[in-house]
């Protein structure tokens, strides 16, 4: 397993350990904006801001599919490096 992908299930798996429902959204929020400049969805922009909604759900469509890619093939490999020899 590579070190992003280790990170990434340490955060999921820890991360939000101590987190109440708010702080947890408040972290993935946080890193959706870390990760691609964007706030998320629900979030608002200034109004004299030219963000497009449509793009800015987009973006977080693809974030989330990327992530939940990322750590499906994260728990297949740690899974596949742990399984008991027959």
């Amino acid at each position: 397993m590579n070190a992003a992908d280790r990170h990434l299930l340490a955060t999921v798996a820890e991360g939000y350990a101590g987190d109440n429902a708010l702080e947890h959204w408040e972290n993935v929020a946080e890193e959706f904006y870390r990760d691609t400049g964007f706030l998320r969805p629900g979030k608002s922009y200034p109004c004299e801001s030219c963000v497009d909604e449509e793009e800015q759900r987009a973006a977080w469509d693809k974030w989330v599919r990327a992530r939940a890619a990322c750590i499906a093939a994260a728990i297949r490999t740690l899974l596949a490096e742990t399984e008991p020899a027959a």
